[in-house]
């Protein structure tokens, strides 16, 4: 995710990171090992998390475009292929 933030620029790219641990600690033990910077959603309530209902996330990592009028455009797990979907998005401009 960092390279592709970094390819895009950040202008044009947002990430948002849902936690779905229930401890905080865990949570921020895992940002700071993998140096994630980008915002943090944490509730504390695991799979039942706000976010992942109302998106009906079922596996981890999963992945949401919403582009600038907030519509979700694409969701995927870890064989998406995010890149090009991204470009995809961008290349509307």
């Amino acid at each position: 995710m960092k390279e592709l933030v970094a390819v895009c620029g950040e202008e044009n790219l947002s990430v948002v990171f849902v936690a779905l641990e229930k401890s905080r600690i865990d949570v921020d033990a895992f940002l700071a090992a993998n140096s994630i910077t980008w915002p943090t959603y944490w509730d504390g309530k695991g799979w039942q998390n706000d976010v992942a209902e109302r998106f009906l996330v079922k596996l981890a990592p999963c992945y949401l475009l919403i582009d600038r009028q907030g519509i979700l455009r694409a969701r995927g797990g870890p064989t998406m292929d995010l890149k090009k979907r991204v470009e995809a998005l961008l290349a509307e401009r």
